[in-house]
């Protein structure tokens, strides 16, 4: 709130900032970051709500404001040499010994038995089921 809405607010009083004042500094913060702007929005909201509770403006100027647009990014993906380093990095520390890989026991098969819907003939519930991972 200081260092960014009241160097914008400092000469006005609550009853001259305006809608108009407002949208203009939203506008200004959204072109540098998005984030930035929504959470000054949020904090103007929050004050102007204070200040008609208390009848200083008649009506919250943010209400009016046009809503903030979220900037297009582009999506990034790994590529397959990526994605092949990322697997070969994992075989490797899966294939040494002493790993904290959770490894099934019989008092954890017990407590998470696959319980669903039976299957006709089947167990309703299966406690190999749940420890077929490693």
């Amino acid at each position: 709130m200081r260092r960014l809405v009241l160097p914008a607010f400092q000469g006005f009083t609550l009853r001259e900032i305006g809608v108009a004042r407002c949208d203009a500094l939203l506008k200004q913060l959204g072109n540098s970051s998005y984030s930035s702007a929504k959470r000054v929005r949020t904090v103007l909201r929050q004050s102007f709500a204070l200040a008609v509770k208390h009848e200083v403006p008649p009506r919250n100027p943010i209400d009016n404001v046009s809503r903030l647009h979220k900037p297009k990014r582009t999506p990034t993906a790994l590529t397959a040499a990526e994605v092949n380093a990322i697997r070969a990095v994992i075989k490797a520390w899966e294939s040494t010994t002493g790993t904290s890989a959770r490894t099934p026991t019989a008092s954890s098969a017990r407590s998470s038995r696959s319980c669903s819907a039976p299957a006709p003939g089947s167990a309703r519930c299966s406690p190999t089921a749940a420890a077929t991972w490693t």
